[in-house]
């Protein structure tokens, strides 16, 4: 009925790893991994050979996907490899024989009721054979498990699929698939797929693997970039444990067998955490050392968050033995409880349980955090609500958390932090940020003394919610910076009503990315509720197609804004995603046809120099109609993290616009707009140290 190598009855390509193309595909892999947990004991003694008998669950799925398959042609509802002759040939073949043998099998059956009840209460009908050898036989051919599976359960499966095949007679053949949708369309599929979707559809097949391509490394991008930034200093006031998984290792588990996967991963798992534990042992022998780290860094590359999106298949460390992560947590405590002077601390991959927030609450200097791809328990959230901020409650000035889909529970991370200053949130991946709860917002007790504060990856809900939660709070007095991010266009309206809730006079520097509409009015009113600002960044989203921040054209032409800024008498740059090409374009072509086109061959410097004309140089008037209607204005961009424009002014008033410095491009939009993978406003440091060497600015 199946094959234990490959499923015959199907196609050859099927695979018991992610993606899951056909029915069951999950529940056998994992079956799979407890059956390989099972074996690894029997190996050791710790389990006897005939449990394994009683495991193997995997098998009774695949004669139940088997059922299904046969199903599911003459139903027209099958799974993701598809209804298609070919698959259908070999698989009716195979049902062919099996109902040939089952048929003969039949006669020899012999129905009698026993004493036992079944779940209605009535007598359980059991079948018996006259020859006890014929059903014996009949099992060993068709590979049918001794778990779930009797003649019984088998005669109910086949009566349920000749009825279907009774009811639909021809089965139901696809005609289209996913891959016959349009390019863009597949694209746009992969832009709304979180990061683990993206890259299980992108497994499919080579085609949506092509596609997929630019939306499945991002995720591999930022590892690199965290171990980038782990390895950033090797003073003695910077130190990082790091449970890793290294990245040539990824390759490695590739090569290796599904069969043998699981023990690569576990000989893999413990060698790292014995080399974690030994760099723990180390600083706990040398107290000295510990006492003089500023900065610390806490990294689990083997988080089920990290490692499902990044192995094939995923892996759980948990599936090795019941408390491997005891001695890491126990070390890393005690390295925590020691750092007296720790002023920074980053956490990546980590399960934030009790005693590590206590370990954050008893560090008297701590005025940086950093929360990466972390959960926090069910028992420790609770403990948070209930807290007055009294109990659990740190000395940091600065949270920065990024997030995904499983690690939303990172919002309670805000309760730890009664007194901050800077609070940078963001989504790690292409989809937004998860919503958080309105309660938890309402027991937040930072926002009086909030300075800077950069949501990005937001959706509308969330931003209602933020909304509310403004104008639930005091005003936000001390408010300089903010950041407002959406990956999908956001009206006007909705917009002046969340910047109108915050009801901060005080606000500075003001970045609204996600603009649907962007008409003028919307520039009146933050020049209406914002007359200090010195900085404004805002970015329009070309259709709900557009996720990425890109140069294109605005409603209208770019000088018609520029008034509209004369409200800003402080505003020292401006900075917007406009599409200047279209201002670049001269009249020269139109004389070139009246005068005639010039032949390549003939006139050769005729035609090179009108191409030359064809276009202006860098478009210097509009920053200087910018600088004209508003003479505070010093910098000038047209798109994300380019070239600022500087400008200068004479005596006069003559506006000039010039490069920062000669024959170099100086980049300094960052300072305006954080960029994305851990991009952030500047710490905000306590008094005597702002040279602090364990705060280190991402940008």
């Amino acid at each position: 009925m199946y094959s234990d190598e490959s499923d015959d009855d199907e196609v050859h390509h099927t695979r018991e790893s992610a993606p899951h193309l056909q029915l069951y595909g999950q529940k056998i892999a994992r079956s799979i991994a407890s059956e390989n947990i099972l074996r690894s004991k029997i190996k050791k003694g710790e389990a006897d050979a005939s449990d394994l008998a009683q495991e193997r669950f995997s098998a009774m799925y695949r004669v139940l996907r088997f059922f299904k398959t046969v199903e599911g042609f003459h139903k027209g509802h099958l799974d993701l490899t598809g209804r298609h002759l070919p698959r259908y040939v070999a698989l009716q073949a195979r049902w062919s024989a099996y109902l040939a043998d089952f048929l003969g099998l039949t006669v020899l059956a012999e129905e009698f009721t026993t004493d036992e009840l079944n779940w209605n209460d009535e007598p359980y009908v059991d079948y018996r054979f006259t020859d006890p050898k014929v059903w014996d036989d009949f099992k060993k051919k068709w590979k049918v498990p001794s778990v779930m599976w009797n003649y019984g359960t088998l005669l109910n499966n086949t009566e349920t699929v000749l009825r279907m095949i009774a009811k639909h007679p021809l089965p139901k053949f696809q005609k289209l698939c996913l891959v016959d949708l349009p390019t863009e369309i597949l694209d746009d599929i992969f832009e709304h797929a979180s990061i683990k979707q993206a890259r299980l559809l992108s497994a499919t097949c080579r085609w949506l693997n092509d596609i997929g391509r630019r939306h499945i490394f991002r995720v591999q991008c930022f590892l690199s970039f965290i171990n980038l930034i782990l390895n950033y200093s090797t003073s003695a006031q910077s130190r990082s444990l790091s449970f890793d998984f290294p990245l040539e290792c990824k390759k490695e588990v590739l090569k290796v067998d599904v069969d043998d996967r699981f023990v690569y991963m576990e000989q893999l798992a413990r060698l790292k955490r014995e080399q974690m534990l030994s760099s723990a042992n180390f600083l706990l022998s040398r107290l000295d050392l510990v006492e003089k780290i500023t900065s610390l860094s806490i990294v689990d590359l083997w988080s089920a968050s990290i490692l499902n999106s990044s192995i094939y298949g995923g892996f759980h460390v948990s599936a090795i033995e019941d408390g491997f992560y005891a001695p890491i947590y126990n070390a890393c405590t005690q390295v925590l409880t020691k750092s007296s002077n720790v002023t920074s601390i980053t956490f990546h991959g980590i399960v934030l349980d009790l005693e590590f927030v206590h370990c954050i609450t008893d560090l008297s200097n701590l005025h940086s955090l950093v929360l990466t791809l972390c959960h926090i328990p069910d028992n420790v959230q609770q403990l948070l609500e209930d807290d007055d901020g009294t109990r659990f409650s740190c000395t940091a000035y600065n949270l920065q958390f990024m997030m995904s889909e499983e690690t939303e529970s990172l919002w309670h991370a805000m309760l730890l932090c009664p007194h901050l200053r800077t609070l940078s949130v963001d989504n790690l991946g292409v989809g937004d940020l998860p919503p958080p709860d309105m309660f938890l917002f309402s027991r937040c007790l930072f926002f009086p003394t909030l300075e800077r504060l950069s949501l990005s990856s937001l959706d509308e809900d969330t931003l209602h919610i933020c909304r509310a939660w403004f104008g639930s709070r005091p005003a936000a007095a001390n408010l300089t910076h903010l950041k407002l991010h959406t990956r999908v266009g956001v009206s006007d309206r909705h917009v002046l009503a969340v910047l109108e809730s915050l009801r901060a006079p005080s606000l500075r520097v003001l970045v609204l990315e996600g603009l649907a509409e962007a008409e003028f009015y919307l520039f009146d009113e933050i020049a209406r509720c914002f007359p200090e600002l010195i900085g404004l960044t805002l970015v329009r989203r070309a259709s709900t197609r557009q996720r990425q921040t890109r140069s294109h054209i605005w409603p209208h032409p770019a000088y018609e804004y520029a008034r509209h800024l004369e409200g800003l008498s402080h505003l020292q740059h401006f900075g917007w995603n406009y599409n200047e090409f279209y201002n670049r374009v001269s009249p020269a072509p139109m004389l070139r046809f009246e005068e005639g086109l010039y032949n390549y061959d003939t006139d050769i410097d005729k035609f090179i120099q009108a191409n030359q004309n064809d276009f202006f140089d860098e478009d210097r008037n509009t920053p200087k109609v910018f600088g004209l209607l508003c003479p505070s204005l010093q910098t000038y961009t047209s798109s994300q993290h380019s070239i600022d424009w500087c400008l200068s002014r004479t005596v006069d008033g003559k506006v000039s616009v010039y490069f920062p410095t000669e024959g170099r491009y100086q980049v300094s939009s960052r300072k305006w707009n954080p960029g994305i993978f851990g991009g952030h406003w500047p710490n905000v440091l306590p008094k005597g140290r702002e040279k602090d060497r364990g705060d280190v600015d991402l940008d």
